[in-house]
Formats: C-alpha cells, sequence, structure tokens
C-alpha cells in the first residue's frame, strides 16, 4: 500500500519491488507529494485516513481491516487506485469491491491484446497532449488482464479501454470519493503499461487530482470556510502576515480540521495559515458584487413627471446612439436630408415630364 499526501515530509521505503520502484519514480522524486511505502503487513491503518491518495498494489487478497479503512477513507473524499496481483483471491476482491460499490474481478483473460482508445475526454489527459492525437497511436500492449462483473455500479468513466472493449483503467465516483481500478497488474509480464509513455503522465495526473483543492481567494465578510487531514500533535494555527497574527476559530473531527478562515480579516491582501506542521497561502479580496440595482420604467417616470410638474425628457436610444439621441433632444430633429432626397426625387420627376411632353 501506497500513500501519497499533499504536504512535504520524509518519505518511508519499506518494499523493494520492481514495481514499487516505478511507483517511487513517480511520486518521491516531486515535493508536492509527501510519498511513503508499507508492506501490508506493516502498514498503520491510521494513516489511511490523512492521506489523499492511496495506492493498492500487487496484493493476492484484501483483508478485512484494510478493505473498511479504505471504504471509510473514499467516504470522506479519498482518491484510491487499484492494481490487482497476478493471482488474487476472486472472493476477497468481491467482497471489497463490493463494498465499494464497484465494478469486481470475475476471471482471467490470458489472451493477448492491447489498449484500443483512451478517453482524452478525462482530466488525467486534458493537458497531455499539446493537440488531439489522430491516426494509429502507439498504445499499451496487454498479455493478461481481469474481466470485470457487469452489474450496474456508481458513476463509471472507462479511461483506458482494450481493443476487445474490456476496460484497463476505470473510474467509480463513491461518495465524496474516487476509486481508479486498473484491470490487470503493474508487472511487465502482464503489460507494457508500467513502461509505456503514457504510464508517468496518468499516474502523475492522478496523484494531482486526489490532491484537495483549495479556492484561489477568500472573500472577505464571507462565512468561507477550509478542510485540512487531522495531524496528531498539531499545535495551534494562526492567520498572519506582516502586519497582524490571528488565530482562527476552528472544529476538529475524526479525520479533518475545518479551519474558519475569515475570522477577523480586515484588509485585502496575501496571507499565510500555518501551524507546526502545516503552511498554506490565503489570497483575501474586497467584495466587488453590485449594488442592487432599482430603477424606475418609463411609464412610472413620466406618471412622477406629470404629478410633481416636473421638466424633463426620457430619452429612447432603442433605434439610435445615446449621443444621437441627447442631440436631437437638444437642437430637435434634423428634417434636411428629407428635403435633399425630395428636391432630388422632384428634379428628377420634372426632367421626366419635359422629356415626356417633348
Amino acid at each position: 500500500v501506497k500513500l501519497a499526501h499533499n504536504s512535504a515530509s520524509a518519505i518511508d521505503y519499506i518494499n523493494s519491488e520492481e514495481t514499487t520502484k516505478q511507483l517511487n519514480s513517480i511520486y518521491s522524486t516531486d515535493s508536492i507529494f509527501n510519498y511513503q511505502s508499507f508492506n501490508i503487513n506493516q502498514l498503520d491503518y491510521s494513516l489511511i485516513k490523512k492521506s489523499d491518495l492511496v495506492i493498492i498494489n500487487n496484493l493476492s487478497n484484501i483483508n478485512s481491516g484494510l478493505a473498511n479503512n479504505t471504504k471509510k477513507f473514499i467516504d470522506n473524499g479519498g482518491s484510491v487506485l487499484i492494481f490487482p496481483a497476478n493471482e488474487i483471491d476472486y472472493e476477497s476482491y468481491r467482497e471489497f469491491l463490493s463494498l465499494l460499490t464497484v465494478n469486481y474481478y470475475t476471471n482471467i483473460d490470458t489472451n493477448k491484446t492491447a489498449v484500443r482508445t483512451l478517453n482524452l475526454e478525462h482530466p488525467i489527459y486534458q493537458n497531455v497532449f499539446e493537440s488531439k492525437p489522430e491516426g494509429n497511436l502507439n498504445l499499451p500492449l496487454v498479455s493478461r488482464h481481469y474481466q470485470l462483473s457487469t452489474s450496474t455500479t456508481s458513476f463509471k468513466n472507462n479511461i483506458l479501454t482494450l481493443k476487445n472493449g474490456h476496460p484497463f483503467l476505470t473510474e467509480y465516483k463513491v461518495g465524496k470519493g474516487t476509486v481508479y481500478l486498473a484491470t490487470s497488474p503493474l508487472n511487465k509480464e502482464s503489460s507494457s503499461f508500467s513502461s509505456h509513455a503514457l504510464f508517468v503522465p496518468t499516474l502523475y495526473n492522478i496523484g494531482l487530482l486526489s490532491l484537495k483543492q483549495h479556492p484561489l481567494f477568500h472573500i472577505i465578510g464571507s462565512n468561507s470556510s477550509i478542510e485540512l487531514n487531522r495531524v496528531e500533535n498539531e499545535s495551534v494555527y494562526h492567520i498572519k502576515n506582516e502586519q497582524i497574527d490571528l488565530i482562527p476559530q476552528l472544529r476538529n473531527n475524526a479525520n479533518y480540521t475545518t479551519i474558519f478562515v475569515n475570522s477577523n480579516i480586515k484588509e485585502a491582501g496575501n496571507y499565510l495559515l500555518e501551524n507546526n506542521q502545516t503552511k498554506l497561502g490565503l489570497a483575501y479580496n474586497y467584495n466587488r458584487s453590485e449594488s442592487k440595482l432599482n430603477y424606475f420604467t418609463s411609464q412610472e417616470l413620466e406618471e412622477i413627471s406629470k404629478k410633481n410638474e416636473l421638466n424633463f425628457k426620457i430619452l429612447s436610444t432603442k433605434n439610435s446612439s445615446v449621443k444621437s439621441a441627447l442631440s436631437e433632444a437638444n437642437l430637435g430633429k434634423k428634417y434636411w436630408k428629407y428635403c435633399i432626397i425630395l428636391a432630388l426625387l422632384f428634379l428628377a420627376a420634372e426632367i421626366a415630364l419635359i422629356k415626356l411632353f417633348k
């Protein structure tokens, strides 16, 4: 089990499998992720609830402790990525995946195939390609994959699909969280996915999409708040800049700390929310909402004018610009254009009559 957090801290390596090295090369080299690798027999389940992404890889069976803690983690908004082992206990996986309300593995298919399509509309691939790929794409080859049950499940979105129509990587929206389910093991004997060019952007963007998204700014006077993972023995939070240092109100639950970030903030600017384990930038803006516009109709204005004997005129700009309407109000309507047109018409008529009577 691998855990990717959204804050920088120490990285622990416990497993030395080839697939673990591949995951390490993606998540442990970027400071945006705090990546830790654990053997299932040495896993502290309390760490799951403090994560943003949990990757379950190469497990032959899923025990009840991992299943129940993963379920709670997803219900609270976490993301899980699952890669099966070469040989699995179908019953334990069925119970686990059914608990998550997603499709479960039914049997193994050893016919050689390849990924046929990738969902370019999915956020994972939206910024990967400069332009929409055309023609025959060089997509991962697959030697063995698990077929999935066909029962109706939670919101389902195929990310990668095989030539035989079976899914290779599928996304499910479950409660507040997300489940990414792969149908092929991550090792090279099962598919070329782990060595393919798609592997890094797929796994990297899954990690990015799993991070909690905080607002770009807060409006002063609004009742905005943010949620952070709750950490044991964390110190008091402060919101501060060079001028002020405030202690915001907060509320703790089992997994998260809700911080009410507009506590006593009066001036727009950039601030820092921090304690001994967290640093988060906050931006505050003044409320720029338009005032409520109450206005009279033209008919109501006419009535007010007559009632109070006011000397004003309502300008209509339906058929002209404001400039033309003001000019017309000041100088009156100009008819010289019509006079010229009529003069030309009469002149043409006179010439026609002269020629006719000759």
